[in-house]
């Protein structure tokens, strides 16, 4: 409505409601809102290009950003909690024609392996000894190519994928310009191979809440060799991407925990996946800028090391900025405006005292926390050996009930997790911060007892904002689906992933409001050294069975009883 009154004359008036009349007609069967902002932003480009507009492509953004998301000054995390456009999954259609990324990475892949032939879902026919080897020297590429052919290749694929976020990403986006990351990562994971990438977030690895994940599949996925998520975070309903040669899969990367299983088919799936934010959210994104950080120091830099102009480039309708200086020239924020604030990030922070530290109050009764949690309407739930032997039943065996879900897998396990997932209350004694839902009549599920009580003081807050563990839901089977049991998603829930420990490689970002929910009653954190029976070299060899001491981008045992390996 912004853009069509401030067009004066009557009759480019017309022009413009015959446009986007045209492009809309049909809307009830297409999404109204974002149908209407593309058909107003068509009309308004068409009365620019021909200099009749009276609006500029800045104020068009600056009209109708708010309407495509109304994510606008709001958290991103809360935006996706109530699955609202971009921060939700969807599919977004490219001509393979124009972007011919199976061929370009085949191209890359035969540069290191030159026995290599087509199609891609066949590589591990021809390189599968040196597996391990390509997928390092794929992410190695963008810094050292083999040679000057291969750099050549690169620089094709890097051109491609330019293209692709100028003409696809950045108008599905309905942004002006956008924030995105320069070099997409290349995935392969072979035929009957375990997983190379357990569970996490990319919010444990310090990106912007404001990131929207793209992941590209080079051949058609919907199984076991595609990449496993949850559709909005903490919803635990986890499932595999079903998409074509063709599909990119937008996500939420950030909040929405994102997994591979072990690939039980006869394809070997090769894929891409990048990272964008939207102009609109740059300034609120905290992005500082730099060049890009690579080797060991990338893991020391936390935060600091995504950096716009480094890690992520600009991508304007005509091209990609290649500095502060152009993005200002042309009106595009990339800080907040001075003495405005910044309301783009709303948090749940831990209660403190005037003088900033936590007040002092007793350890939460389980009870009390159950007492105050809403009752679900639902059947009661049956015992812990009925189910374990009903789910062996119906799987085929107990390993297999034990890898598929969670209750099986933490009712057959619990006793090895348990001894990590404590924390110091106010008398120095160790306590479990983790209990099942003793309710009979709720769903099963894990919690956390000092953060359910934190949401209950604090109305809900942060069941709201999607913590499984708030409610004690973390586990709990989603959609008519079992759900696997991801053990890293409770040691880093609890703080206790080594890469969160560690002063000198911040690979994990520590769970905050954990450790704020345990202060606020007069406890603290507990580290592997801390642990009963535990020398610091032991501690440090049961960091590593679990699959802590690794960055989470490579092959790890944390999330054992999904995967099978737990023995």
């Amino acid at each position: 409505l912004k853009c069509f009154e401030a067009l004066p004359p009557p009759r480019h008036r017309r022009e413009f409601a015959t446009r986007a009349s045209a492009q809309t007609r049909n809307r009830s069967t297409l999404d109204g809102r974002a149908a209407l902002l593309s058909a107003a932003a068509a009309a308004v480009r068409h009365l620019v290009s021909v200099g009749r507009g009276a609006l500029g492509q800045s104020a068009l953004m600056e009209a109708g950003s708010a309407d495509y998301s109304r994510t606008l000054g709001a958290s991103a995390a809360a935006a996706a909690a109530r699955g609202e456009a971009p921060f939700c999954e969807a599919k977004v259609p490219y001509c393979t024609k124009h972007f011919p990324f199976a061929d370009l990475v085949l191209d890359l892949i035969q540069e290191l392996a030159p026995e290599s032939q087509p199609p891609l879902e066949g590589l591990h026919k021809y390189c599968r000894r040196r597996g391990s080897s390509l997928r390092r020297r794929l992410t190695e590429l963008w810094t050292k190519p083999n040679s000057v052919k291969g750099r050549a290749r690169l620089l094709a694929l890097h051109e491609a994928w330019g293209d692709f976020v100028r003409d696809v990403l950045r108008p599905h986006l309905g942004e002006e310009w956008v924030a995105f990351e320069k070099e997409p990562n290349i995935r392969v994971h072979f035929a009957q191979q375990k997983a190379p990438v357990s569970a996490h977030c990319d919010a444990d690895h310090f990106h912007t809440p404001f990131e929207v994940n793209f992941w590209v599949p080079l051949i058609d996925v919907d199984g076991s060799e595609s990449l496993w998520a949850e559709s909005r975070p903490g919803a635990g309903d986890y499932h595999a991407f079903e998409a074509r040669y063709g599909e990119a899969v937008r996500f939420y990367g950030n909040g929405c925990q994102h997994f591979t299983v072990d690939n039980a088919t006869q394809r070997t799936r090769v894929s891409f996946d990048a990272r964008v934010v939207r102009g609109s959210d740059v300034a609120h994104a905290g992005l500082v800028e730099g060049r890009s950080i690579r080797g060991q120091k990338f893991l020391t830099e936390g935060p600091s090391r995504f950096r716009l102009f480094g890690y992520y480039g600009v991508m304007a309708a005509d091209g990609e900025l290649l500095d502060a200086d152009a993005c200002l020239a042309r009106g595009f924020r990339l800080r907040p405006e001075p003495g405005g604030g910044d309301t783009s990030h709303d948090t749940v922070a831990g209660a403190t005292t005037a003088g900033g530290a936590p007040p002092q109050a007793p350890a939460p009764a389980l009870a009390s926390v159950l007492a105050a949690a809403p009752a679900a309407p639902v059947r009661p739930r049956s015992t812990s050996p009925e189910h374990a032997r009903r789910c062996a039943l119906e799987v085929g065996s107990a390993r297999e009930a034990q890898r598929l879900c969670a209750r099986c897998g933490w009712l057959a396990n619990r006793e090895r997790i348990l001894p990590r997932l404590v924390y110091r209350d106010s008398s120095g004694a160790l306590v479990h911060w983790v209990a099942e839902c003793p309710s009979a009549e709720q769903p099963w599920g894990l919690g956390c007892i000092p953060c359910a009580e934190q949401a209950r003081r604090s109305g809900g807050a942060a069941s709201a904002c999607g913590c499984p563990f708030a409610n004690f839901g973390f586990g709990r089977a989603a959609g008519g689906r079992r759900q696997p049991l991801l053990v890293k998603a409770l040691l880093r829930h609890g703080n206790h992933a080594a890469g969160q420990r560690s002063e000198h490689q911040r690979i994990i970002r520590p769970n905050d409001a954990h450790r704020d929910a345990v202060r606020a009653f007069g406890g603290h954190q507990v580290d592997w050294v801390e642990l009963p029976g535990l020398s610091g070299r032991a501690s440090a060899s049961a960091a590593t069975a679990l699959g802590e001491a690794e960055d989470d981008m490579s092959p790890g045992l944390g999330d054992v009883l999904a995967f099978g390996l737990f023995d």
